[in-house]
């Protein structure tokens, strides 16, 4: 190859990669004014227009991105999950005391739980899953993350908890903190629940064995 094919080929090589930067700077702006519209907003008010106003970029630009709203509320839900598998990637589960174990994994729980991107999922899921003009992909991929998660949690709490009754403690955990996540979001609440969710470790604890 000539010295001019070769520079050719590689400033071709540098503007790809400077489109690559700009295109992920501008899909995660337009996921974070979306996420903004959801928050403030509620998912029937985050309009595409106000979505585009927030990232001050024009509907145009969204939709080569994106192509639809649908795939961009889809974009929340998947960079939700990737921050979220990310940190489940961290965990250590010491062998300590059932109820200390416990509470381990109720503050991950929580931590989650009491999100803005829980909440944003969870406020995209429900609405996506009962909209008829939802298009059958959007509805499969929202299944195929709800069971992903369901699994990575219930991986966590196989590592942590170690009996007959494991089963039935984590679905309780997980529904309790999933309850008082939504109440404090409905009831705009600025507390944390500690003492309520310590209530809900102290109880449970005694329904896990020690550890082997």
């Amino acid at each position: 190859m000539s010295s001019a094919g070769s520079a050719t080929s590689t400033t071709e090589g540098r503007a790809k990669k400077r489109t690559g930067r700009k295109g992920a700077a501008t899909r995660a702006r337009v996921i974070e004014a979306a996420r903004e519209c959801l928050s403030e907003l509620g998912y029937h008010r985050a309009s595409s227009n106000e979505i585009a106003r927030r990232a001050d970029i024009t509907w145009g630009v969204i939709q080569y991105h994106f192509g639809s709203r649908e795939s961009v509320l889809l974009a929340i839900v998947d960079s939700a999950v990737e921050e979220l598998s990310s940190s489940l990637d961290t965990v250590v589960i010491s062998r300590s005391m059932p109820t200390e174990r416990l509470a381990v994994v109720a503050e991950i729980v929580w931590s989650y739980y009491a999100s803005p991107h829980y909440l944003a999922y969870l406020e995209i899921y429900l609405n996506l899953t009962r909209d008829p003009a939802a298009s059958g992909a959007a509805r499969q991929r929202l299944a195929e993350i709800d069971a992903e998660l369901a699994a990575r949690w219930h991986r966590i709490a196989a590592e942590a908890f170690g009996s007959v009754d494991a089963l039935t403690v984590e679905r309780l955990l997980f529904a309790s903190l999933r309850g008082l996540s939504i109440t404090r979001w409905l009831s705009q609440e600025e507390s944390d629940l500690a003492e309520e969710r310590q209530l809900l470790v102290d109880a449970l604890g005694p329904h896990l064995d020690p550890p082997g």
